[in-house]
Parts: C-alpha cells; structure tokens; sequence
C-alpha cells in the first residue's frame, strides 16, 4: 500500500491508479475523492471514514493507517490504497484507533427517500461526528437503530492542560462529553506528576507556555525547572513517549479559556458550546498525594508494592466505574466534613437490617452525551429510569437509615461535581424523570400484530424492529398504517400466490423442483421462486427488479403484490422515523434535567462504591477510624491492632501492632524485621481515615492531616546523570519543603546510597529537621549510629525498635511487632541465610565481622555454627510424622484459632471409622496415606468423607480430627481453622498433596 501512495497528494492518493477520480474544478458533483480530500482540508491530523453504502471507507494515507493499526486488511491489491470497515464494525474500528492516541472524522450519507426499484441517484455526505480519545464513542443513529451505545465504565481519558505559575503547577481537565473543565492549582511538581498518572491523558498534552519558564520559587509551592520538578517531567516525558507520535501542543493566553478554544476546535464544537467549570478547592482538605507516595502505597501501580485498592473493595463484583471512584478519593482526599459523611453513611450501611434499593452504575458522561444529542435509544432510556428509581427510593427511602447514608453521600457527590446538590430535590427530579421516560417507553416488547397467515415472521421482523421501543398511544397512526399494509399484503400473497404453490405442490413430480415463496433478506421482499410453466405462461406473472432496479430472472410475482410489498415498506419505514423522532422529543423534554440527572449517575456510582467498601470492610473485620476534631493538635495518632492492608485479620502469621504517635518515632530494626511494613500500614490507615473509610485495626484515632508523604528507597536516574543518593536528596528536599506541623511523614532507608558515616550524619539532620517543623511520623533506618548521634530533639521524638526474640534453636528471629526501645541488631547474616545464600559464603562473612568489630552481627545456633564450619549446605529435614504429631498440631492451631484450650483432637486409625457422633457435626481432619502424604480438609459427614478417601486413593489411611462446636462459628469457623491448619502444616514442612484451601480468604463472622 505504501509504494502506491502518491506523496504530493494531500490524501497520499495518485490519481492515475484505478480507484479515484476528481471533478473538482468542473462545477459537477463531487467525487468519494473530492470530499476526502475536503474533509482533510478541515481536519489534517485526523483519520478520515467516509460512509460508502454498507462500509466506512478510507483512502491514502488513512486507509494504510487504518490496516496498520484498526487490524483491517486491504481492499485490493492494486490501484488506489483503500481501506474500510462494515457498518456493524464502526465502533470498533474506531475503539482501535483512539486507544492508539489517533482522532477521527466520521462522514455520513444523507438520507434519501428513493423508491424501491429505482437507480440510486448520487448521495450527498455531511460530518456526523468527530471522535477522539477523550470522547471515544459514536453515538450517531442510535436512537433511530434502537441500539445501545457501551460506554464501558465512562472513565475516557480526559483532556489535559498543564502550566505553572508562582503558586505552583496548575492541572486544567476537560471532559468533552460533559462538557465540564475542572482547574486544580497550586500543585507541587510531585502532585501534578501523580495527577497525570492516574487519570490518563488523551493525546495531544497541551502545554501552557508557563511551563517552565524558570520561574519558580522555592519553598512550598516550587514551580517551573527547578530540582522538584524532575518527577513531573519524567512523567511528561513517558506520557509523551506512548502518545503514538503525537506531540505536546504549546499555547499562550489564558490557561483555561484558551484551551478550553483549543479543545473546541478539535472536537467540532461551535465557539458558543459552553463548559461548566470546577475549580477544585485545595484549602481545609489535605493534599493530593505525590506520584511517589501514591505508588508506594499501592493507590498507583507499582512493582511489589500491594494495590490498596484491590483490598478496598470486593475482588469480583465491584464495576470497574466504584474503582475510579476511590482511587480519585484516594488521590486527593477530602475535606474532613466530606470524610465525616462518607463514614458515617458507611456505618449505616453496614448497621441497616432493611434491602436495600437496586441501584445502577450508569456513566455520567453517557447521560450528558445522548441526552444532548438526541441519540438515546429505548434501551438507554430504560437503563436511564432504572438508574433514577433507585436514586429516589435511595434519598426517600422508608428506612430512616438508608435515607440518611443517601443524603450523607450528597456532600461526596457534589465535591467530584464541582456543583451543590440537594437531595430533596434531586428525588424529586429523578421521579419526574422516571415518570417521563416510563409515559413513553415501552415495557411491552411483543406488541406487534398477530402472526400473518403464509408471511414469514423473520419478513415482518426484520422490518418492524421498531415495535416495542415506544408506546403504542404515541404513534397511533403510523402503527395502523402498519398494519393495514400487512393486511393487505396477507391478502395478495394468499390470493395470488399460495394457490399456485399449493398446485404444484399436489402435482409435484420427485425429482422436480418445489416451488414456494421465498423471504429474499438482501432486497427485503417476498417473490416466488421455481414456478411452475403453467404459471410462468400467465399475464399476471412478472420478474420483479431488486433493489437497485435490476430485472431478477430466475424470480416470479405479481403487480399486486409488489404494490403491497411497496407500501408495506414504505409504511414501516414512516413507522421507524415515527417511533425516532417520539425519542428525541423525550430526549429534548430532558434537556433541563441533564445536570440533575448527572448528578444521579454520579450519586448511584458513589453509593455503590460505599456500600462495595462496606461490605468489604465487614467480611474482612475492618472498623472505621476516629477522626480528631479540627484544632487538636494534642491527641496521638493511636493504633490498637493494626495490621497491613493486605493480610489477613485471621491469619497464621499476621501480627497485629498497637501504639501510639504524637511526634515522630526513630525506628531501628533488623532485616527482615517489618519495618517497611508499619511504615506503609501508618501510612494507609492515615489516608483511610482521611478519606472516611474503614481501615485494618481493631481501633484507630487519627488527627486531621494536611499532606501525608511516604518516601521510601530511591533508585539512581540514569537518564538524568543522577546517582540513587542524588534521587534521595532530591526527594527528601521537596518533602522537607512541603512539611508542616499537620503532616505525617513516613522516611525509610535514608542514607543508604552512600557511606554509612556520611548517611548517618545527614539522617540525623533531617531528623532534627522534622522534628523542628512538628511533624508526625516514623523515620526508619539500618543506620544505628543515629542513635548515638547528639540530636537537637524535642521530647515529642521517641525512639521505637522492631522486637525480636529467640528461638528454639537459639537464633534472634523478628516478631514483627514496634516496641518502645532501640535495636542495634542487623540480622544480615540471618536473613543470607534465609535467602539461600551458601554457608560457607555466610561463615566466612561471619569471620571478617569478628575480625573487624568483634561483634557477630548474627547470633547462630550451634548446630549452625558447626555446620558453618564444615563449610556444607543442607536442606532443613522434614520432621517424622505420625499420629501423634498431627494431633498435636491441629490441637495446637484450634486453640489458636478458636481459643478453645481443651479441644478432643481424635485418632482414627487405618482399620477404624470415625464415631457414628461425628456425621452430625462440623470437624476438621488431617489425613495421613501409607506413602506418608497428609490431606487437610473440613466437613459435616466424617465417615463419608474417610469412605470416599480411601476409595480413591489408598486403603491404609489415618485420620485425626476435631469437631468444631456450633458456639464457636460452626461451618465459617471450621474453613477458617481448615485454613490455619494447612498453613502450619506447610511452615512445618509436613509433605501435602493438596493445600489449595490455604489461599481461603472470605468466611462468615464467627459466633
């Protein structure tokens, strides 16, 4: 295709190649050609389909962009490059295309009211749409098709213009389809960093002329070029880099309203189409998260870190739209009257004992785009006044509960729409809403005549799709009209027809041809097909024409009934125009509600995602936080059970932290030892509770919050000529410039990047620096001469380690929980160790450290030490199991897991059955086979289960059980116990052959 494109072409297309032909000049109509080539003159950077019949067409350039990256292939392999897609495929074709960064122009054909039969006269085009990135969806013909448009979760990457100014980075998002700009200001470099992250860009960036200017100031608000902007442009850069060759747009004038010209003229809007626009309130809320921060908690993708928002919310069953949702909550977290509703509607979710109203996730920027351009169909309709009914039985529900969550939720809805809302009134325009839609829109599908005697129903369906869209009172006339010609066309078939086909269906000879009438789907009509001679020889009898007027020779009918087949089409054709245009007149009634009816989309979605996160938070026993009053400043941030958001309340392993915060903590620990871990777990209890939402601890009370920071280990910047010590002071310089005394800081690692003498002493000083401004937070480090260090600290700094203690064999192993105190220990040797590293490596390691300190950093066991010795590496051995040792496990983990000391752990030999009491309760069992293998399961008819065992594997089976008792959780609490089990068996290397169950995470409350 590309050696056939003619460069000089505005459209690639050379003219002397079969395929294309111009008239432009000679005062005629115009070629496919000639209107391509006017459509690019209007549109140069935008791919061109160009309805043609049944397909959308490309030519040039467009057509080879269209196989490259649409996965169309050709058409033709000679003459003009062409390229196209069927009319059924536009959609996704064009999917294809705005996915790669690339906007297109749709043009469509003119309708024109041609009789059937008749030479199609030349067709008149027009633009129907243009569709970008941001506004990927072609809603053209909908309502006259009756087909709904999918809009996925309506999360269309916005339109983004980025500048900055002496207050800092200023973040301006345009959503086309809602017509709506948002401006965020004030932004440090890392904040608009993550702000582009996380929301998407449609291509092209535009970039105010402010950017980088070199402007900036220092302090708080640093702008411009200076050293904490290297995070925003690193994520230009990448954004830049996968915009598929599309290149950051620069523009002067002002910020909002010249982009907002901008976005105009790229969409095909008039100068007149007005935006609503949100300014974003960043004062009394704290501040949106940095790109670094979002990522080390997991709110934004980041290797090995846990995605919070994975553990927010259910893992199947919540719509992708609740997601956006909490994520943007998350970003920038509300003010703490927002918070304060959110949770408190939460809580009444998951205290209310009445149903719930079904509520509808309904894209916002679906109700605005159809409502607008009067292409909504019925289907869209329906989903709308199910949407509405839920809102309103929500805010007027009859439970004093539910009705509170959902004016509750009012205050969050209204802060992402950037407009007040008031509940009363958005029920009341709901129910209007609904009422309207439901006076119109048809509940009965089949209302269609009866069946027609010898008409094919696949005939009448294919031309009356219209039926059952709008209600008949509506269109009266059109539907008689209708059926009048259905009647009429009945009559002709039977009469002129069916007696020569029931003639020569009596007088068919076997191997002669039947006869019959014959539903031709390509030229919608009914012809008769292999007639009889006889019938042939009759005056009434004709060839019809197909649909482009061409004599049809091997088809019969009559002049009757192709009179009927006319009207008939013609009538249902007026039907469907009829049953359109009774669309867009409920369409244009709703013109005044859209804003509301927005505002209910957004509502229902909010609502649906509280009540995800509720629900979430009861499965996994997680409460909500306490937020302080605004101005205490006093009360610590106290924890009690705090775990990390991504483990489990129940399991075997997680350990559960309580303390108290009121200054900043200098954590010391071990390898190994977690101290990551409580960083990341404060850090995310913080922000849940700044957000409203529930958190991971049995109680928590947290101050109000103005920034929260997490700066974790840095990686080096090649690209920048930047070691990793050099991204550590950098970062560490653009945290300490937007510290204050409401900001909760979270530092890990710092130093680490170079020598230890020299990384201490500036740990030390940033310590001192926290300290000073009255943060809250933990700062961690391997770096013990910290504590040794003469620190200029208020009394507010305290000193935390990570607890370790010994173990059976006499090595220093971590618990995993803070404690007051300090730790000097390094456990390196320790966790080699662990990791696989050789013992000989390891006691050599052990041999210089004594050389140099005199100080093992690892105590060893001596079975350690003399197999350190040897210089050997083995593998820890299994440990012989039998009976007895399988009792006394699970015995040992039902009294973890149920708190019952005196469980009867039961032996069942490979000769026995369990007692006949044991069918009638819940137990938990370990089976053990003759080759050594051991099972763990759970179940309420034991002597069944041990039946089926030994049937389908071995005979000489042993079982050890213990019945759960209905008082203690019954069957929730025997998978929760099944769970436990199989998790010790597997820390006690106990040989499984099965221990799927282990990965069991959802079970009901117990007791």
């Amino acid at each position: 295709m590309i050696a056939r494109l003619d460069r000089d072409d505005p459209l690639g297309v050379d003219l002397t190649l079969r395929g294309a032909s111009t008239r432009h000049g000679a005062g005629k109509r115009m070629t496919l050609y000639d209107y391509a080539r006017t459509v690019k003159a209007a549109h140069p950077r935008k791919i061109s389909l160009i309805r043609v019949g049944d397909f959308y067409e490309c030519l040039g350039y467009d057509a080879v962009m269209l196989v490259m990256h649409a996965g169309l292939n050709p058409m033709g392999i000679s003459g003009v490059p062409k390229a196209g897609c069927p009319v059924v495929k536009i959609q996704e074709t064009l999917d294809r295309l705005t996915s790669r960064g690339y906007s297109c122009v749709v043009c469509e054909e003119v309708p024109q009211m041609n009789r059937y039969g008749q030479p199609t006269p030349p067709k008149d085009r027009y633009i129907a749409a243009i569709v970008t990135p941001a506004s990927p969806n072609y809603v053209k013909g909908a309502a006259s098709q009756g087909e709904d448009v999918d809009f996925g979760d309506g999360s269309a990457p916005p339109v983004i213009g980025l500048a900055s100014s002496a207050l800092g980075y200023t973040v301006v998002t345009v959503e086309p389809d809602l017509r709506r700009v948002s401006v965020l200001e004030g932004l440090t470099a890392e904040a608009a960093a993550a702000k582009l992250s996380a929301g998407g860009i449609a291509p092209p960036l535009y970039r105010h002329a402010s950017l980088g200017s070199g402007h900036a100031q220092s302090g708080r608000h640093a702008a411009g070029t200076s050293a904490p902007s290297r995070r925003l442009r690193w994520e230009v850069q990448s954004i830049l880099s996968a915009a598929e060759g599309v290149d950051a747009v620069k523009y002067n004038g002002d910020v909002v309203e010249k982009l907002l010209d901008l976005v105009r003229l790229d969409h095909g809007l008039g100068p007149e189409d007005a935006f609503h626009r949100v300014t974003v309130p960043n004062k009394g809320r704290p501040a949106p998260l940095s790109l670094a921060t979002a990522q080390q908690l997991g709110i934004l993708p980041s290797r090995s870190v846990p995605p919070l928002l994975t553990h927010l919310l259910p893992e199947r069953s919540a719509p992708a739209a609740c997601r956006s949702y909490l994520q943007e909550l998350l970003l920038h977290p509300p003010p703490p009257q927002t918070a304060l509703a959110i949770q408190e509607a939460s809580v009444l979710f998951t205290k209310s004992t009445s149903a719930m109203p079904q509520l509808e996730v309904l894209p916002p920027s679906k109700v605005a785009k159809l409502l607008a351009q009067r292409e909504a169909s019925h289907t869209f309709f329906a989903d709308l006044a199910s949407m509405a009914r839920g809102v309103e039985a929500l805010l007027t529900n009859s439970s004093a509960d539910i009705r509170r969550a959902g004016h509750l939720l009012i205050d969050p809805t209204s802060l992402k729409l950037g407009a007040k809302l008031n509940g009363d009134a958005l029920a009341k325009v709901c129910s209007e809403a609904s009422a309207m839609i439901e006076n119109v829109v048809s509940e009965d599908v089949l209302n269609g005549i009866a069946v027609l005697l010898n008409i094919p129903n696949r005939f009448m369906f294919e031309n009356e799709r219209w039926r059952g869209r709008v209600r008949r009172e509506h269109i009266p006339e059109a539907i008689d009209r209708v059926e009048s010609a259905a009647r009429a066309l009945e009559t002709a078939v039977n009469e002129d027809f069916m007696p020569i086909i029931e003639k020569a269906a009596a007088e068919k000879k076997t191997k002669a041809r039947k006869c019959e009438l014959e539903h031709d789907m390509r030229n919608n009509a009914l012809w008769m097909r292999h007639a009889p001679k006889d019938a042939m020889k009759m005056d009434d009898f004709i060839h019809p024409r197909d649909r482009f007027g061409k004599e049809v020779a091997d088809r019969w009918t009559t002049a009757r009934v192709e009179l009927a087949l006319d009207d008939y089409r013609v009538a249902t054709q007026k039907a469907a125009v009829a049953v359109s245009d009774t669309l867009i007149n409920l369409a244009d009634d709703l013109q005044e509600h859209i804003s509301s009816l927005v505002g209910a989309a957004t509502l229902s979605t909010v609502t649906i995602a509280i009540l995800a996160h509720a629900s979430n938070a009861i499965n996994k026993r997680w409460t909500p936080p306490t937020l302080l009053p605004e101005g205490d400043t006093a009360s610590p941030l106290a924890v009690e059970g705090l775990v990390p958001f991504w483990m489990r309340l129940d399991g075997a392993e997680t350990v559960p932290n309580s303390f108290d915060i009121d200054g900043l903590v200098l954590l010391t620990g071990p390898n190994m030892a977690g101290k990551s871990t409580v960083l990341r777990s404060v850090a995310a209890l913080a922000l849940l509770a700044q957000c409203g939402l529930h958190a991971p601890a049995i109680s928590a009370q947290v101050p109000r919050l103005d920034s929260l920071i997490v700066r974790m280990a840095s990686t080096d910047s090649p690209v920048e000529g930047l070691s990793s010590f050099a991204v550590e002071m950098l970062e560490i310089k653009s945290m300490l410039s937007s510290c204050t005394a409401g900001s909760l800081i979270m530092v890990d690692e710092l130093g680490r990047g170079t020598e230890a003498s020299h990384g201490t002493a500036i740990g030390g000083a940033v310590v001192e620096a926290l300290d000073e401004c009255g943060a809250r937070g933990i700062f961690a480090t391997h770096l013990h001469g910290i504590l040794d260090l003469p620190l200029r600290v208020s009394p507010w700094t305290r000193r935390a380690r990570m607890e370790t203690a010994k173990s059976d064999d006499g090595s220093t192993r971590p618990t995993w929980r803070m404690v007051p105190g300090e730790c000097r220990e390094s456990l390196a040797l320790q966790t080699a160790l662990d990791c696989g590293i050789s013992h000989a490596i390891v006691a050599r390691a052990n041999a210089l450290l004594e050389e140099q300190t005199s100080i093992p950093l690892v105590k060893l066991s001596d079975s350690e030490q003399a197999t350190l010795i040897e210089k050997q590496d083995t593998s820890p051995e299994r440990p012989r199991v039998d009976g007895e040792y399988l009792k006394l496990l699970l015995a040992e983990s039902t009294a973890r897991a149920l708190q019952l000391e005196n469980a009867q752990v039961i032996h069942v030999g490979p000769n026995q059955t369990p007692p006949i009491g044991s069918a009638g309760q819940t137990c938990v069992y370990i089976l053990r086979r003759g080759d050594g293998w051991c099972y763990c399961g759970e179940s309420d008819h034991l002597p069944t289960r041990l039946a089926t065992h030994r049937q389908s594997s071995q005979r000489l089976i042993e079982l050890v059980y213990v019945a759960v008792p209905k008082e203690a959780g019954g069957k929730s609490a025997a998978r929760a116990l099944e769970s436990r089990v199989i998790q010790a068996l597997q820390r006690a290397r106990v040989p499984l052959w099965s221990d799927q169950d282990a990965a069991h995470k959802h079970f009901g409350a117990a007791g």
